[in-house]
Formats: C-alpha cells, sequence, structure tokens
C-alpha cells in the first residue's frame, strides 16, 4: 500500500503485546483523527504483517514513518521524543509539504481571488 502512494502517509508500525504500544495507541487514535482530512494515517500490526515490518526495517516498537510523495526518498523517522498527539501534530506537519501561494501586495490578492 504505502510503496503505491500518490500522497504521503504516516505509518506507525507496532506489535499489540508491546506495553510502548499500548500506551500510544490512544494519542495515534487522537492524531489521526486530527489529519483525518489532510493526511494519510496508517497502523501496522507486526505480529500479523511481519513481512511488511521486515521490509520497512522495523525493530522497535512503536515505530513512526512519513513516507513522502517521493517513492525514491526514504522514510522520516519519528524524533520528537514522547509520541503524543501535539508532537507528532508537529512533526507531520513540518513534513507536509507546501502547497500555498503567497501574496505579496493587495493586488496580487485581488488577482487570486
Amino acid at each position: 500500500f504505502v510503496n503505491e502512494r500518490e500522497e504521503p502517509w504516516v505509518v506507525m508500525f507496532y506489535k499489540p503485546n508491546n506495553d510502548d504500544s499500548v500506551e500510544v495507541k490512544p494519542e495515534y487514535i487522537k492524531f489521526a483523527t486530527q489529519f483525518r482530512d489532510s493526511l494519510k494515517v496508517a497502523s501496522v500490526n507486526c505480529r500479523e504483517q511481519r513481512d511488511t515490518c521486515s521490509s520497512a526495517s522495523i525493530s522497535d516498537f512503536p515505530a513512526l514513518r512519513w513516507f513522502p510523495e517521493d517513492k525514491n526518498a526514504p522514510p522520516e523517522v519519528f524524533d520528537l521524543g514522547t509520541m503524543n498527539a501535539k508532537n507528532l501534530g508537529k512533526w507531520a506537519s513540518a513534513l507536509m509539504p507546501d502547497y500555498s501561494t503567497p501574496l505579496e501586495d493587495k493586488h496580487a490578492l485581488r488577482k487570486w481571488r
């Protein structure tokens, strides 16, 4: 699924029997809910999807990866400390593509409307 992407994805790799994975789950759900309209958010159970986790080089749990639009670019690894909804949101927001158009003056604003 991730290798066929046309837009960025955030994926959490977890094990359901891992205490840290269980602890992070409510925060990840909160993050996913906040970003559901602007970002693809998924999770992978590494007990059931061993091949997927192995091919993503996942060895610690939970692990969070940003898979960018560019399929040839390596995934970004979450590195903002505590995995809570606020930090996840900051991390994802910093990585999201910026499609905004800067408006330099009121003339540009009129053209834009």
